[in-house]
C-alpha cells in the first residue's frame, strides 16, 4: 500500500524540463558569438588577442572560468550603458540564435510544448541575451549568470556568482524550492552541469534520448 501511494505521488509531481543552453541547444558558445557579430571578426579578434592571457591561464587550470569570463565582458562591454546593452543582446538573440539551435535540441523542445511541460533554462551565460529566445520559444524561466551594473552602466563584472556547477541547483532550489517536489528531465553537455544533471530525475548528458 506505502509503495502505491507513493507511485501515485510521483505520479502527481509537476514536471520541469530543465535545459542548459551553450552547446546543449546551441552549436555555439553565445557569448563569444553575441561579440563577433556585434563588433564584426576583425575587432573580434583583435579584443581576444588582448584577453589571451587570461584564456590560456583558464585553460590551463591556474585560474578559474569567472576570471576568463570577467576579463571577456569587461573588454567587449565594460562602460557600455545598460540600456544599450540590453539592446543589442535582444536585436541578437530575437535575430541570430535560431540560426545555432541544435536539430534535436529544436525537436525535444517542441515535443515537451506539446506535451505541455513547463522549460526552464539554467545557464552560465547572461540574463539578456538568452531570455529573448527563450521567453519567444516557449521557456517559462531563465535562471543565469546576472552582469553587474553601476550608475548605468556596465562593469564587466558579474553580480553575484556565475551559474555554473554547484550554483544552478542553488539557483534552482532558490526559484522552486526542492527538486523532491518535481519530476525533473534535465539536459546538459558540460561540466558545468554534472551537479544538476546528478540531482534530476532524468538526465541526459550530451545527448536527447
Amino acid at each position: 500500500m506505502l509503495c502505491a501511494l507513493r507511485g501515485s505521488f510521483e505520479m502527481t509531481k509537476l514536471t520541469l524540463v530543465i535545459f542548459d543552453f551553450d552547446g546543449t541547444i546551441t552549436t555555439k558558445d553565445t557569448m563569444l558569438h553575441l561579440a563577433k557579430q556585434h563588433y564584426g571578426l576583425v575587432r573580434f579578434c583583435f579584443g581576444i588577442l588582448k584577453i589571451l592571457p587570461q584564456i590560456i591561464l583558464y585553460k590551463v587550470g591556474i585560474i578559474p572560468n569567472l576570471r576568463a569570463k570577467e576579463a571577456f565582458l569587461t573588454h567587449f562591454y565594460g562602460g557600455m550603458k545598460y540600456d544599450e546593452f540590453v539592446d543589442l543582446c535582444t536585436r541578437y538573440s530575437l535575430r541570430d540564435i535560431d540560426f545555432i539551435i541544435k536539430k534535436p535540441a529544436a525537436e525535444k523542445i517542441k515535443s515537451y510544448q506539446e506535451a505541455g511541460h513547463k522549460m526552464i533554462i539554467v545557464t552560465a551565460s547572461v540574463l539578456e541575451w538568452v531570455e529573448p529566445w527563450a521567453l519567444k520559444n516557449g521557456f517559462c524561466k531563465v535562471i543565469a549568470s546576472r552582469i553587474e551594473v553601476k550608475d548605468g552602466k556596465l562593469t564587466g563584472k558579474i553580480l553575484g556568482k556565475n551559474c555554473y556547477a554547484d550554483e544552478k541547483v542553488s539557483r534552482f532550489v532558490a526559484e522552486y524550492g526542492s527538486f523532491e517536489n518535481y519530476h525533473t528531465i534535465c539536459f546538459g553537455d558540460s561540466k558545468g552541469d554534472a551537479e544538476i544533471l546528478k540531482i534530476s530525475n532524468e538526465a541526459y548528458y550530451k545527448k536527447y534520448e
